[in-house]
């Protein structure tokens, strides 16, 4: 059975209890705060979308916020705003702009500034661009880009130490604020990684993996190129 991962959203400031989720979960829905799993009636209450904690959450003692987010069977499609490979393609009075992809990684062209993404959505393609650009590939700056056959592939590691190399990517993108859930699990029999992680942004939560097919029940628009999808 396909576990969902569903981010939270609310404020984590010792006094909020109010909290709501971005997807609708299933009959089987779990809450993990901080890493711990959560007991429903005791800790918190949930009906549909909105999640009401018994005690606020308290941020951690360093002022950082722990991660926030549910694991539930069952989930409808992300909402998105308008349909579209870009649902917020419009960026009248985004802060943060981008030029849009194709699914070949190409820049679109042609239309205007429909070719353009911006804030949250802009935000999550330069992040899958910042995870598919390797180490040593652009000749500009050698030492720029994800280390994947220096430090992850064919080389001894584990999952928590792929996770830490991804978490420093994404974390060094323009717009990110933080990172919610980051979930890293090797296949041995092809030898590669699947990721999946809920980025905090400053205009929201963004999701992105590289292998959409493990939870179908969400749709991941794609953005740029093959190798990340992501959805807003």
């Amino acid at each position: 059975m396909p576990q969902f991962y569903i981010p939270i959203n609310g404020t984590i400031n010792g006094t909020n209890t109010v909290f709501s989720l971005v997807a609708v979960p299933g009959d089987y829905t779990q809450v993990v705060l901080g890493g711990l799993s959560l007991t429903p009636t005791d800790d918190y209450t949930l009906n549909g979308f909105v999640l009401n904690f018994v005690i606020p959450p308290l941020p951690n003692l360093d002022g950082s916020l722990p991660s926030l987010f549910a694991i539930s069977n069952n989930s409808t499609p992300f909402p998105s705003p308008t349909p579209g490979p870009f649902p917020n393609a419009g960026i009248g009075g985004s802060t943060i702009i981008t030029r849009a992809l194709d699914a070949s990684g190409d820049p679109l062209r042609g239309n205007g500034l429909q070719n353009f993404v911006g804030n949250a959505y802009a935000v999550a393609q330069i992040i899958a661009q910042r995870l598919q650009l390797l180490k040593g590939s652009w000749w500009m700056q050698l030492s720029d880009g994800l280390p994947l056959f220096q430090s992850i592939l064919g080389v001894p590691n584990t999952s928590a130490g792929v996770a830490l190399i991804l978490r420093q990517r994404i974390l060094g993108t323009v717009g990110v604020t933080g990172i919610q859930v980051l979930l890293v699990n090797y296949l041995p029999a092809p030898r590669s990684y699947t990721v999946v992680a809920v980025v905090q942004t400053q205009f929201g939560s963004v999701a992105l993996t590289n292998n959409p097919v493990i939870a179908p029940g969400i749709t991941w628009a794609l953005i740029g190129g093959t190798g990340f999808s992501t959805v807003v």
